[in-house]
């Protein structure tokens, strides 16, 4: 395999790599006839996405990690800060005014492992960029220098593996995953491509690519909910789940609003009420007492 040509650019040097694309992966994905063609004749292509999407994640270090100067020899630090869209931040706050007696209940506990979610995909923590980052990574150097064969291999076999995502929560739990996840006729043309060599079509495949990590890297925080409806019958999860959310909204600001309530005015036991409508005394032998035993 061909090796990457060093950049002068300090920001833009990366040790290359050239992993097992079948590691962990099924099924296999078929080889390129000729990979050495592939990235040959990608040099110029390759220089132009590596370029956009890399200045596009050192932006995204500097944003998020509050790097001065990010470069891509480097990992990012750890940081702790979440950020969370106002969407998430009402989830939450629902979640917390919630009464924990209440939860037992199956069809209230689906509701709130819904408004988790919901959390959940609204937050961006060290989790996402992290492996935002792992992504991103991988990309660059699929595409230093021209594109790898071994690229072109693994987004194939990250496409077929994807297939097989059936858990209706995969991707709210893994949502940059959707960044590789082909319809079934977009998966059939691709392993076409790749088992024909065909250059031009595997191009737009990683231009498609850079195109969806420059719109994430711009923006982690907004693009995150999308992409975690990704997959076969994504808009019909999406709708379900925001049925369950509003549910899951409106008990909860009810029973927020009950708890206010009750601390406020404390609920006191009442006697239960009495008649107030007195019967005619001239009819007493004709009618029965209705409160006592006969």
């Amino acid at each position: 395999m061909a090796t990457t040509d060093p950049r002068p650019d300090q920001q833009r040097v990366m040790a290359p790599i050239a992993p097992d694309t079948a590691t962990n992966m099924m099924p296999a994905a078929p080889p390129i006839p000729d990979g050495a063609a592939l990235f040959a004749q990608t040099h110029d292509f390759a220089a132009e996405v590596f370029a956009r999407v890399s200045e596009e994640y050192l932006d995204f270090r500097r944003k998020q990690y509050h790097e001065e100067n990010p470069s891509l020899g480097t990992v990012p630090p750890k940081r702790e800060h979440a950020d969370q869209t106002t969407a998430g931040k009402i989830a939450e706050q629902t979640l917390k005014y919630t009464p924990k007696e209440i939860r037992v209940i199956p069809f209230v506990h689906d509701l709130l492992d819904t408004l988790q979610w919901t959390v959940d995909i609204n937050t961006l923590t060290d989790r996402e960029r992290t492996a935002l980052h792992n992504i991103t990574m991988i990309f660059l150097n699929g595409v230093q220098g021209g594109v790898h064969p071994w690229y072109i291999e693994w987004m194939l076999q990250a496409a077929m593996a994807l297939q097989q995502a059936t858990h209706p929560n995969y991707y709210l739990a893994y949502p940059w995953h959707a960044l590789l996840y082909k319809a079934p006729s977009e998966l059939v043309a691709f392993d076409k491509a790749v088992r024909t060599g065909d250059i031009p079509a595997l191009q737009d495949e990683v231009q498609k690519l850079a195109d969806h990590l420059v719109k994430v890297l711009r923006d982690p925080l907004h693009t995150q909910p999308d992409l975690a409806f990704s997959g076969l019958d994504g808009e019909r999860r999406r709708m379900i789940f925001n049925v369950k959310v509003t549910a899951a909204l409106a008990i909860g600001a009810y029973l927020a609003a009950e708890t206010i309530n009750n601390l406020l005015h404390p609920p006191r036991e009442s006697p239960p009420p009495q008649s107030l409508v007195e019967f005619p005394q001239a009819l007493e032998d004709h009618l029965l007492p209705e409160d006592a035993d006969r």
